[in-house]
């Protein structure tokens, strides 16, 4: 049975974390404890279960049904983000859920970091916050299932035009015009388009994508929280400070300590 995300209810949170997997064949033998959806970072692999196989490559979403056991074949450089978790509908926990991989693009990507980061499970906010970003995950799904009313030319302006403000998040200049002239569209029309393909406003989707080099750079350097403001593009560092707090639950100063006291 496939899973009902009208029906579909978040019990709890359980998980959240990232994780680059070496190349090679990998083999659950007990069955999963939970529910888990995982986002594809980079690479690709192949799921196989009792009589079905799934490939999924990056910015796939894939769907692990509880008790499922399967192998994994990895490719090179597999970079993923899951989150496990407990479902139920109408009819309680189902232990005969099909797994299932569609095309999620790069605007699932903020969701799923964003929870990763935050997971903290000493903290009391992260059930609610964690419940709220599968929510919004599920909520996606259904919209994924009638993305198909754009054209293939306003496609790849956007496509081309995220592209674009990945490679020019830094930019404490870059704006809603800039990133509308990256499509070629005026900016009334590229927001709305935007906002349909990639779930989130072109501002908020640039700003999850600063945070996410924010976070990387806190954990990865000795950098100060000033420099890494000025970095990713931010020129006020009590500003920089309040979004990424907004974003992770913590002060940049606190991310830093937790995540690497947690990681030791």
């Amino acid at each position: 049975m496939e899973l009902d995300i009208s029906t579909t209810e978040v019990i709890s949170i359980l998980n959240s974390a990232s994780r680059r997997m070496s190349e090679g064949l990998y083999s659950e033998q007990a069955p999963r404890y939970s529910d888990c959806f995982v986002y594809i970072l980079h690479g690709c692999a192949k799921y196989t279960f009792s009589g079905k196989q799934v490939d999924v490559r990056a910015g796939d979403l894939l769907y692990l049904p509880y008790s499922s056991i399967y192998s994994i074949l990895v490719g090179k450089d597999y970079d993923v983000v899951w989150v496990d978790c407990m479902l139920s509908d109408r009819n309680g926990i189902r232990k005969d859920r099909e797994p299932f991989a569609l095309r999620f693009g790069t605007y699932g990507e903020a969701d799923f970091l964003t929870l990763a980061g935050l997971w903290l499970p000493d903290h009391d906010y992260a059930q609610l916050r964690g419940k709220a970003l599968v929510y919004s995950v599920l909520a996606r799904i259904l919209q994924s299932e009638t993305f198909d009313y754009f054209s293939a030319e306003n496609r790849r302006k956007l496509t081309a035009a995220e592209k674009k403000i990945r490679e020019n998040l830094c930019e404490n200049e870059l704006n809603i015009d800039k990133m509308a002239e990256f499509a070629g569209m005026s900016s009334t029309h590229f927001r709305r388009l935007f906002r349909k393909m990639f779930g989130m406003s072109p501002g908020k989707y640039l700003q999850a994508l600063r945070m996410k080099e924010a976070a990387r750079l806190l954990l990865e350097s000795s950098a100060t929280i000033e420099s890494i403001a000025l970095s990713v593009g931010f020129s006020d560092g009590n500003y920089f400070s309040r979004a990424f707090s907004s974003l992770y639950g913590m002060a940049p100063s606190s991310y830093r300590r937790v995540i690497i006291k947690k990681n030791d």
